[in-house]
């Protein structure tokens, strides 16, 4: 107990140490900075066991674009940490394949690797391996500590709120260092976009309230305030994608007050005591921001409009049956050649303008795959429903952004849906806290 202490804490400084270098690399603009904060990252690898390894992951990605080196590669210093992760766990011989899971990324690997093909062009082939390296290394993890998925999961949803939190103190200190007033800005934490910026903090927010749900936070007080921050974090991005992201929500905040399975009348009573509390305190400063972004949907936006731009790109792609079949081999090659003036911002329809319908059913069925092995690892019958809000959130985020073989994109669908499925399984028990692990429910 003493050791795993001394490595959790070991893992906390170096994410820390880390952070605050990289921070200070980013407003000077130093490399040095960010090549020692580098050396932190990469210090955890040498000691510390896989589910620390694996929570830093979630630490690092909500601020995963600042783990960036200054004019270095697009792939972040994340990105090269969880591929020597996954090394290691094959050095270890720990890596554990579900044979459902690879079946199904085959086949994706087959359908984006024809579509590459055909088009000449194999500009996903990295990000691609990059997608099946994190998709490796999570189940490989689930598998391995599946009598302990409780408290795993846990972990990595604390280390990722802490995250969420490090990626808004980050932006709020970059930002007063370098005197800019954040209400005149759309703010975006370091070196990110407001709009993913803003799907982190609508995701996190998702996160927060199902926990709330579901009984996976000893406090209830604390974990409101949390919610409150994040919510007014995530406002100050000025992002549409985060307001249509955190929609979903207001499903989850009904079912939190209005269900019987969750907290009885004094509980829901305080809970709703300490929010109208806080809403007061916050109206002004809520009302301003919710005014800004909702004039950002009505506005004129001279052609550029996220629909218009869909249409023109569904409108190219099912021009004729080659494209509508196989896509054309990268999202953004209509961009490039100046066709559009816009990518498209919605991962769906990036998946369908880069691999063409057979990429869009064979990403479904990848993921169907994942929702049937989580569904086993956890022993549940079924799903419940109000548990996949997160999900959903994330991928509401998503329909404005980018993401096909994005970091942030599967660890965080693949942790949203072990959430839920976590969630239905600790619904079956009817546990409180402390939660008891798999192994002594079943």
């Amino acid at each position: 107990m003493k050791k795993s202490r001394i490595v959790q804490n070991s893992c906390i400084f170096c994410a820390g140490a880390s952070t605050v270098l990289f921070l200070i690399g980013w407003l000077n603009d130093t490399t040095l900075f960010m090549l020692i904060g580098c050396i932190f990252v990469f210090i955890p690898l040498l000691f510390a066991d896989d589910v620390s390894l694996f929570s830093l992951i979630f630490f690092y990605i909500p601020n995963i674009r600042m783990f960036k080196l200054s004019g270095g590669s697009s792939m972040t210093v994340i990105g090269f940490f969880t591929v020597a992760f996954l090394l290691r766990i094959v050095l270890a011989s720990k890596l554990k394949i579900n044979s459902k899971v690879i079946q199904y990324l085959l086949l994706y690997w087959a359908t984006v690797f024809i579509s590459m093909i055909i088009n000449q062009n194999l500009s996903q082939l990295l990000p691609l391996i990059r997608y099946s390296i994190d998709i490796m290394l999570f189940f490989s993890l689930c598998i391995l500590y599946k009598s302990q998925l409780f408290s795993f999961f846990i972990k990595l949803k604390n280390y990722f709120l802490a995250g969420t939190l490090s990626a808004l103190t980050c932006g709020i200190i970059f930002q007063l260092i370098n005197q800019t007033n954040i209400q005149d800005i759309r703010f975006a934490g370091v070196n990110n976009d407001p709009n993913y910026y803003g799907v982190i903090m609508a995701t996190a927010f998702s996160v927060v309230i199902l926990s709330i749900v579901g009984r996976f936070t000893k406090k209830i007080t604390p974990s409101i305030f949390l919610a409150m921050l994040i919510l007014i974090g995530g406002l100050l991005s000025l992002s549409r994608g985060f307001v249509i992201a955190l929609s979903i929500n207001i499903l989850l905040i009904l079912y939190l007050l209005f269900s019987r399975k969750t907290f009885n009348m004094k509980q829901k009573g305080w809970i709703v005591f300490i929010v109208i509390l806080l809403i007061i305190f916050t109206s002004g400063l809520l009302n301003d921001y919710f005014m800004t972004i909702f004039n950002r949907f009505i506005e004129d936006e001279s052609g550029g409009g996220r629909i218009e731009i869909w249409a023109q790109y569904l409108l190219i792609i099912s021009s004729n049956y080659k494209t509508f079949l196989f896509g054309l081999g990268s999202s953004t090659r209509i961009w490039e050649q100046g066709i559009i003036m816009f990518v498209p911002h919605n991962t769906i329809i990036d998946i369908f303008v880069a691999f063409g319908i057979l990429g869009i059913i064979s990403t479904i069925l990848l993921y169907i795959s994942f929702v049937f092995v989580l569904k086993d690892l956890t022993g549940i019958n079924k799903f419940n429903k109000i548990g996949f809000c997160p999900f959903i959130s994330l991928l509401l985020g998503y329909s404005f952004l980018s993401g096909i073989h994005s970091d942030s994109f599967i660890f965080l669908s693949l942790f949203t849906l072990f959430m839920c499925a976590l969630f239905s399984a600790k619904r079956n028990t009817k546990a409180d806290w402390p939660i008891p692990d798999l192994s002594d429910t079943q």
